[in-house]
C-alpha cells in the first residue's frame, strides 16, 4: 500500500522549499523592477477603534449608507450605495462624487494606514496600479523625497497619452485606473460610471487607457496583487 504520507498536499510547514522559492522568485523580480504591483481596495485601509483595519472605500460605503436601510453587506459595496443614492434620487449626480471627496480629504488628515503599505512604498517598483480613488500610497514617496509620477485615468475626459517610459532611469509611476478623488468627475462610483467606463477603455483608440501604459504589459512581467477583494460585479 502506498505511503500515504506522499498524498499529502504541500501546505508551506518548515523544510517544504516551495514557498521559500516562491518567496525568493517574488523578490528577485521587484528588485530587477520587473513586477507591477496591483493595490486591491484592501490595500488602502484604515485602523478602526478595535484595531483591525477597514478598507477606506467600505468605510466610505457605511457613511454614505445611513438612512438608505440597505443589508450589510450592501452598505458595505460603495458601489451599491452609491447607485441607490442615485436611484432613490437622495443625492443628485454631482453630490455623491462631492461627498466622497470629501470623505477622503477627512481621511487623507486621519485615516491611520497599515504600517506594511509604507513597506511596500519602499520596494523598487516601477508601475503601481491603484484601484482606489486614493493618492495615499503616493504620499510615501513624497515624505521620503523620491522620484515618482502619480497619474490617472479620466474615463469622462481621457488625456493624450503622457507617453510614459518604464526604463532603469524612469522613476516609479502610481496610476489610479478608476480616478482620483481630488477631480471627483474622475471616479467609477456607481454602476452608471462603470457601463460608461468600460465603454471608453474598449472604444476609440484616444480614449483608451494610455497606450504607453498598456503596452508595458506586453511584456513579460511578474504580479503582485494586494489587498485585493473577490465580490461579485466588475469592479467589485
Amino acid at each position: 500500500m502506498p505511503d500515504s504520507a506522499a498524498k499529502k498536499p504541500s501546505n508551506g510547514a518548515s523544510g517544504d522549499p516551495i514557498p521559500a522559492m516562491l518567496y525568493q522568485n517574488i523578490a528577485r523580480q521587484i528588485r530587477d523592477g520587473s513586477c507591477v504591483l496591483f493595490l486591491g481596495p484592501a490595500a488602502i485601509a484604515a485602523k478602526q477603534p478595535d484595531g483591525s483595519y477597514k478598507p477606506l472605500t467600505d468605510v466610505c460605503a457605511q457613511k454614505l449608507a445611513k438612512g438608505l436601510g440597505l443589508s450589510s453587506a450592501e452598505e458595505n459595496a460603495l458601489t451599491q450605495v452609491t447607485s441607490t443614492l442615485r436611484i432613490r434620487n437622495a443625492m443628485s449626480d454631482t453630490m455623491i462624487p462631492a461627498a466622497v471627496q470629501d470623505f477622503y480629504n477627512q481621511m487623507e488628515r486621519e485615516a491611520e494606514l497599515p504600517p506594511l503599505l509604507e513597506k511596500l512604498a519602499d520596494l523598487p517598483f516601477r508601475i503601481i496600479i491603484n484601484s482606489s480613488p486614493d493618492d495615499f500610497f503616493a504620499r510615501y514617496y513624497a515624505q521620503a523625497v523620491r522620484d515618482h509620477r502619480f497619474d490617472y485615468y479620466n474615463f469622462r475626459k481621457p488625456t493624450p497619452d503622457p507617453l510614459y517610459e518604464f526604463n532603469d532611469d524612469s522613476p516609479p509611476l502610481i496610476y489610479n485606473q478608476f480616478g482620483w478623488y481630488k477631480k471627483p468627475e474622475s471616479m467609477v462610483l456607481n454602476y452608471s460610471d462603470q457601463l460608461g467606463y468600460v465603454n471608453k477603455i474598449t472604444g476609440a483608440q484616444h480614449d483608451r487607457l494610455p497606450d504607453s501604459l498598456l503596452a508595458a504589459f506586453s511584456v513579460p512581467r511578474f504580479y503582485l496583487f494586494w489587498g485585493l477583494i473577490l465580490k461579485t460585479g466588475v469592479f467589485g
